[in-house]
């Protein structure tokens, strides 16, 4: 691969609709679903890797025993020990041959499976600028129906690599449970052709699992599956072992975790250096359910043993996809010895800035926040009321991110509107309303997650007090206020996207 190589995320368009993973072959039209799994039977079906979709013919499962090996123009595995053939994988094509990019030729052999177009990624640095002014940022985020495919990915440029390694604490498990998608959080090498890989789900679900994954001339495996715990410490470690007969060897492995390693022979030298984060949905309640993780430790080796003191990091917190908190990746430290890079999530609630939901009350799981009679003039309430079927838009609201935690919240059936506080009035029991956004303080509201999938809304005009059924009552017309928190049911929402 060449040195200067970065992330390429190659995604189906026609068959994304969102992202949603099992652990057998979805065919469901859920804004999460697409055919695609590692137990796939169809070589045209596209499985979830931290490449792109790749057809299953082409993703292979190894284990710490078995290392991949070419001879007479077709690819093999074999016993790392003895040598002997494990298992035959086929002829290799000239275009597998020269293959040294996963991304680009996971976008290729996408197209060549199903048909069907495939958008892909620029390379390198200097694409970072055409990237944004195309929509597509260099942290990975393409527009697609349905949904994005997000990710984070920041490059250094390096050669004559010993070793690479990065520590990160397994992170909490998204709101959302139910509706699995797969997620990567990973180091790497060569752009991440060679990478040791933390994923949610993958088959596994709902839990978390390492595995090494690499790319060798035109095909992708993976090492052995193995559960690790919320919270655990990992430090994934890729070390050069050997250049000899043309063949460049690598160990990746997971510190701790031998039943994990993978030994990759392949035949050019692995440059660059990543870091990534990479989702299947930009949905925030399928992320983990915390602000940020931190990718540090971070430790670069040379062979020459003349390490840099510093890692040029590109790629930093750019592109159209924020969370919450307004980043979503930041170099904490640029130190070759014990840098740190931080991935950012949201802010626990799960809220994704700038999307449309339905607030339903805990009062009795169903009734939603509801513009009175549709109105749409300064002053007309807000109160609670059965959803309705079909959904209309008095019931749908736009959060749109003000960061820091704190949103507005506008009507789709009065967009130039926002919730407010009557008279910004910080009194129990003063009304909630509709009025024209002005910018105060009173129709700002910071959004706390309060467990079981539901939040708490704290105006920032009033910050002891909380929005408010009054009474608890579940009764269609029921007055929605502010009041002193308490934690109660009458104070706690669930966000649903529509």
């Amino acid at each position: 691969m060449k040195q200067q190589t970065f992330l390429r995320l190659a995604i189906l368009a026609v068959m994304y609709t969102g992202l949603s993973v099992s652990c057998k072959k979805d065919l469901s039209t859920s804004k999460d679903s697409v055919t695609t799994d590692p137990s796939a039977t169809s070589a045209s079906e596209l499985i979830r890797t931290p490449y792109g979709l790749v057809p299953a013919s082409r993703v292979h499962e190894v284990d710490n025993r078995t290392i991949v090996d070419i001879s007479g123009g077709r690819l093999h595995l074999v016993d790392l020990h003895t040598r002997k053939l494990v298992r035959d994988l086929g002829a290799l094509s000239k275009e597998d041959l020269a293959s040294k990019d996963p991304y680009a030729y996971a976008s290729k052999l996408a197209l060549a499976a199903t048909g069907r177009t495939v958008m892909g990624f620029a390379t390198g640095p200097g694409a970072v600028s055409s990237r944004l002014s195309n929509g597509i940022s260099n942290s990975g985020v393409l527009p697609q129906a349905g949904g994005n495919y997000p990710g984070y990915f920041l490059g250094a440029d390096a050669t004559n690599i010993q070793s690479f390694t990065t520590k990160w604490i397994v992170p909490k498990k998204p709101l959302d449970t139910t509706n699995i998608v797969t997620t990567f959080l990973w180091n790497g090498l060569d752009g991440g052709a060679l990478q040791p890989v933390l994923q949610w789900d993958q088959g596994q679900g709902p839990n978390y699992t390492i595995a090494n994954w690499y790319f060798v001339n035109g095909n992708y495996f993976h090492g052995t599956f193995v559960p690790v715990a919320v919270g655990a410490q990992l430090e994934g470690v890729i070390t050069y072992i050997s250049n000899t007969g043309g063949n460049w060897t690598y160990k990746e492995s997971f510190t701790g975790y031998p039943t994990a390693d993978v030994t990759v022979v392949r035949p050019t030298e692995a440059t660059s250096l990543a870091e990534c984060w990479e989702a299947y949905t930009s949905i925030m309640s399928k992320w983990p359910a915390q602000p940020a993780v931190a990718m540090n430790n971070i430790h670069l080796t040379l062979r020459s043993g003349v390490t840099p003191d510093t890692v040029h990091w590109y790629g930093i917190n750019d592109g159209p996809v924020k969370t919450p908190t307004g980043y979503n990746s930041v170099v904490v430290n640029n130190s070759s010895s014990n840098g740190e890079v931080d991935f950012y999530f949201g802010d626990s609630t799960g809220i994704t800035p700038d999307s449309t939901y339905k607030i339903i009350s805990a009062v009795n799981n169903s009734s939603v926040l509801d513009v009175t009679a549709s109105g749409t003039t300064d002053g007309t309430k807000v109160e609670l009321w059965s959803n309705n079927v079909p959904s209309s838009n008095n019931q749908k609201w736009k959060v749109f991110g003000l960061g820091n935690g704190y949103y507005k919240l506008l009507p789709l059936n009065a967009p130039a509107k926002v919730m407010d506080i009557s008279g910004g009035g910080t009194a129990n029991g003063t009304q909630v309303d509709i009025y024209t956004d002005n910018g105060t303080s009173n129709q700002q509201w910071k959004i706390v997650y309060a467990g079981n999938g539901y939040c708490t809304l704290i105006p920032a005009s009033a910050p002891s007090s909380a929005l408010d059924v009054n009474g608890g009552s579940s009764a269609n017309g029921t007055k929605v206020q502010i009041y002193t928190a308490n934690g109660g049911n009458a104070q706690k929402f669930k966000f649903v996207m529509q």
